[in-house]
Parts: structure tokens; C-alpha cells; sequence
């Protein structure tokens, strides 16, 4: 049966005017990541009515990927994420024209890509590569996006081009800016800064032992679907309204911050302490003086360690807490 396209987006035009929704067909969206987020967010945006697209991930799916990722299905295992993802847009739209990589680019490659393309969606698994990403869309004055979700709780950044005094996505982020690819990686892997993500567990409900294995490189992010797709869906909801115009757009040093394991969905601003206080940090870790840098992250470390044994104490109290909850529920 021959699809009738014309109808496929006529309740948008309850919200949008036709000239706004037009807009939106013509934009063009680059997707670097088409896993959790990146994959979620080109199914909402093909239904919203767009239909350029390029993505661009080297991954196929495995079995981890089912609790979260739209594409994954048991007969899509061992299939590349961007093919599965084309072919959902095209069942959606068989109209639209989806262009796809599957494999990691160069920052080179990514920057000329940039040129055709109005929006640049930041969601690799590699947080160190989708930084550079959005550090390279912001010099090339291209509108990007990404999100941070993390057990139960994350953030979405929108980062707009011409804005006065614009923000650095390294920045934002709360990590040193001006470090290469490499660097930034080596960084984020250290076990020492990775301990300063401890709202992982305060905010994200993540396990203190799973937390411990993240930490020593065992374990990957933990991620829940609902969590996931709500990310999702706000950066989806960023991405109308600056280019509709239709309602006011959270852009950085503005950004969502979402914690639904404490009932919290807001917009914040950048706390610019945050910022100073992890780059005195890293100042402060590494001097060489005397070894004081190193008795410095000794002692850091050890008050860590026993924040974490007492939070491990508390965790054992809530889930007895939890198991009593859900059985008076029954």
C-alpha cells in the first residue's frame, strides 16, 4: 500500500504554522552516536517530520544495548546501529533521505561534515570524542546538542552559534578545557577524577559496588530506559523549539538538569565554582613539590573511600527500606 505523507505530520500544524513546519523538513541533522540517545532522538525527530539526516556510528548491537536502545531487537543483533536506524526513518517517512557511516571518523572528517548540515547531535559512547565534537560545532558556528544520562538522574546542553561570551562545552561539563582528544580521554579514565562523579550514585541510584566496578574499568555506564528516552525527548523538544521558534529554548550556560529519582526536572545555570573547584583540584593533584600533590589525592582518596563505606551502610537500610515499600503495594 503506497504511504500518503501528506497526512503523516498534519497534527504538528496544531502547534506549528505550515511555514514552521516546513522548517523543520529542511533542516538537515548530523548525528555522531546513533545508540541510546542519538538513535532515539532521529526516530522522534523523523516523526516530528524531518528527513535529512546523516548518521554516523561504528557500533552494532549487542545484547547490553536491549534494555535502552530503540533499534535493538533480537533480529537486530550484530547489525550496525546507523542501517537499523535508516531503516525505521524510511518506515516512518519513505521520503526522507538518511545517509549513513559506519565508522569513526577523524576530527577532520567530522569537521567537514559540519558544512552541510544545520544541527550536530553529540551522543558517542566515547565522552571524551562527542566534547570535541560539540567543541568543533561551536567553532564552526553550528548549533549543537547532547545529553548526560546516567541511572536516574542526567542533563541536556544545547550550545547555540553567536551567543556572546559562549560557553565551552568542556566547561560545562565540569572537566579542564584545552586538552587534545587523547588527554581528555586519559583523564576522564583516571580512577581518581572519575570518583568526583559520586552523583552517579547520590542522584543516579547507582549501586555503590557497581559504582566501584565502573571505576576500576569493569563495568559500563549504567542506564535505564525511561531515563534514556526522557533525555531524549528534551533534546528533541530543544531542537523545535530554536529552530520553530515555538516556545523559549534552554540554551547554554543554561541546561536541563533532571533527577527524576528526586521528582526534579529544571533548568539551571552553569555554577562557574563547579568549574574552578575541579581545576584547582587538578592544580592542586599535581604538584610535584615535595610529593604534595600526591599526598593530596592519598588523602582525597581516603575520605572517598569512607564516604562510600558509609553510603554502602545506608544502601544496605534503604533496600530493606524499598523491599518493604513494594510489598505493601501488592
Amino acid at each position: 500500500m503506497e504511504a500518503d505523507t501528506g497526512k503523516f505530520f498534519e497534527r504538528n500544524l496544531g502547534v506549528f504554522f505550515e511555514e514552521e513546519q516546513r522548517i523543520l523538513e529542511n533542516k538537515r541533522v548530523m548525528l555522531v552516536g546513533s545508540g541510546g540517545v542519538g538513535g532515539t532522538c532521529a526516530i522522534i525527530l523523523a516523526r516530528t517530520g524531518m528527513k535529512n539526516f546523516l548518521l554516523i556510528d561504528s557500533g552494532v548491537y549487542d545484547p547490553p544495548d536491549m534494555n535502552r536502545q530503540v533499534g535493538c531487537f533480537i533480529d537486530t543483533l550484530g547489525k550496525y546501529k546507523v542501517d537499523v536506524i535508516r531503516e525505521h526513518i524510511l518506515k516512518i517517512n519513505p521520503t526522507a533521505e538518511v545517509r549513513t557511516i559506519n565508522r569513526k571518523l577523524t576530527f577532520e572528517e567530522i569537521e567537514k561534515l559540519m558544512d552541510d548540515y544545520d544541527i550536530v547531535i553529540a551522543e558517542a559512547d566515547d565522552l571524551a570524542y562527542s566534547t570535541h565534537v560539540l567543541i568543533l560545532a561551536q567553532k564552526k558556528g553550528k548549533v549543537s546538542i547532547t545529553a548526560m544520562p546516567v541511572g536516574f538522574t542526567g542533563y541536556v546542553m544545547m550550545f547555540a552559534p553567536n551567543k556572546e561570551k559562549p560557553i565551552s562545552p568542556a566547561e560545562l561539563f565540569g572537566i579542564p578545557g584545552g586538552m587534545s582528544y587523547e588527554e581528555l580521554s586519559e583523564f576522564l579514565d583516571r580512577r581518581e577524577n572519575k570518583c568526583g562523579r559520586e552523583w552517579y550514585m547520590t542522584d543516579g541510584m547507582w549501586r555503590v559496588d557497581y559504582f566501584k566496578k565502573w571505576m576500576d574499568g569493569e563495568a559500563a555506564i549504567a542506564q535505564v530506559c525511561a531515563n534514556v528516552w526522557l533525555m531524549s525527548s528534551f533534546m528533541c523538544m530543544e531542537i523545535i523549539k530554536y529552530f520553530t521558534g515555538v516556545g523559549e529554548p534552554v540554551l547554554a550556560p543554561k541546561m536541563w538538569q533532571m533527577i527524576p529519582s528526586k521528582n526534579k526536572i529544571k533548568a539551571v545555570k552553569f555554577r562557574w565554582r563547579t568549574y574552578w573547584f575541579n581545576k584547582l583540584a587538578l592544580k592542586v593533584f599535581s604538584i610535584k613539590f615535595l610529593g604534595l600533590g600526591k599526598r593530596w589525592r592519598k588523602i582525597a582518596w581516603d575520605v572517598f573511600i569512607k564516604k562510600m563505606e558509609r553510603r554502602e551502610k545506608r544502601e544496605k537500610m534503604e533496600r530493606e527500606k524499598r523491599r518493604l515499600k513494594v510489598s505493601s503495594l501488592k
